[in-house]
């Protein structure tokens, strides 16, 4: 069969009542899950009063990231099992408005000793389990966690503006307000998210605390764009945006250090060998929400985020836009096991933290998309 999938955001007010009525007595953490799930509860359901095999086609997202946690286990705790699966693979139909979708195949069945299968591309492998990550693998699933299982820095979101585009600046942008006031570069630093780190896209901002405020104010371009962050607050729909506009000087939410720190995209693409992280200075530069930050971090981190096994980690367990990577902070990074690292084993980590430094710096001028295709 083939399903709606409908994410939580686009369900209308009729299937969200239809997952509560396929969830009533299952499970009351189903509200994050696609519509697409709520078949697959009733087919694990038919298939252990009757015997019956069925398979779905359904987006790759219930088997990916926090929905396996969330729906696996109630399909598992019935006797079921996996007993073939196809891996993400990009299905397009022949509607005129087709935008495509990652799609995967899942057969569930009663537990059985038959032969067990999974698909990729045109192969296809005899497996001894097909775990709900659709490798092979035994049931278990990964849940999100608050904090590091690892003794690792915390990581969290970089600062959101929230600022309609008011605190922020393009090249240009950033050039004339330095030449008509070059006091103003005191009040800028660099900005780089997701895309500014792996394309090279050079983008700026307004950083501006309390004690530089009076210098913003009686800089006419800057002062504009603080009334205008203001207005852009005043007339939102949400009272704590509302709330913002008291300080328009600032970032909405601020979360930065002064200190060096690791930038991790929240998407990667999945033709890269490895997670393209960066290091950068908090004193020079401000991390957006579009990546994660971890600050002040251990030398050898670096290298540990670089590592091809992280990447296996975060493709395993992680969701994904499309078939890129998505990288998260509480179902990757908090739950990605290290084991206790002797000091030898620290110190030459760190030393390939340095070499992965030194290489890109080899290339001057390159971005990371370029260097890493």
């Amino acid at each position: 069969g083939n399903p709606p999938y409908l994410g939580r955001a686009l369900q209308s007010a009729d299937q969200k009542n239809d997952m509560a009525t396929v969830f009533a007595g299952v499970s009351d953490k189903f509200k994050n899950l696609d519509y697409v799930a709520s078949w697959t509860i009733k087919g694990a359901q038919f298939a252990k009063s009757v015997g019956a095999h069925c398979a779905f086609v359904t987006t790759n997202s219930i088997c990916q990231g926090e929905q396996v946690a969330l729906l696996w286990p109630l399909v598992f705790r019935l006797g079921i099992e996996i007993g073939f699966a196809c891996q993400s693979f990009k299905w397009r139909n022949n509607a005129a408005a087709n935008a495509g979708v990652t799609c995967v195949v899942v057969g569930i069945r009663p537990l059985s000793n038959a032969k067990k299968m999974i698909f990729a591309d045109d192969l296809v492998r005899v497996v001894k389990h097909v775990s709900p990550y659709l490798i092979e693998f035994d049931d278990t699933v990964v849940e999100k966690r608050a904090k590091p299982l690892s003794n690792i820095p915390p990581i969290d979101f970089g600062s959101m503006p929230n600022d309609n585009g008011c605190l922020l600046l393009g090249r240009e942008e950033r050039e004339k307000l330095l030449a008509s006031n070059p006091a103003s570069r005191d009040l800028i630093r660099k900005l780089t998210g997701s895309q500014e780190f792996i394309k090279g896209v050079e983008r700026w901002c307004l950083w501006i605390d309390d004690e530089k405020l009076p210098l913003a104010s009686s800089i006419p371009e800057i002062a504009k764009r603080i009334d205008d962050c203001r207005e852009h607050r005043m007339n939102s729909g949400r009272e704590a945006t509302n709330a913002l506009a008291q300080t328009p000087y600032r970032f909405g939410e601020v979360r930065h250090e002064d200190t060096e720190a690791i930038v991790a995209p929240l998407h990667f693409s999945e033709d890269r060998p490895y997670l393209t992280l960066g290091l950068v200075d908090g004193s020079q530069c401000v991390i957006s929400n579009s990546a994660s930050a971890v600050f002040n971090p251990p030398g050898y981190l670096f290298a540990i985020m670089s590592s091809r096994l992280h990447l296996v980690w975060t493709a395993s367990v992680g969701g994904q836009l499309e078939t890129r990577l998505r990288y998260s902070n509480t179902l990757v990074y908090n739950t990605f096991p290290i084991p206790e690292l002797s000091s030898n084993q620290k110190a030459t980590l760190e030393s390939h933290s340095v070499d992965i430094l030194s290489a890109r710096e080899a290339h001057p001028g390159k971005t990371i998309a370029w260097l890493y295709d």
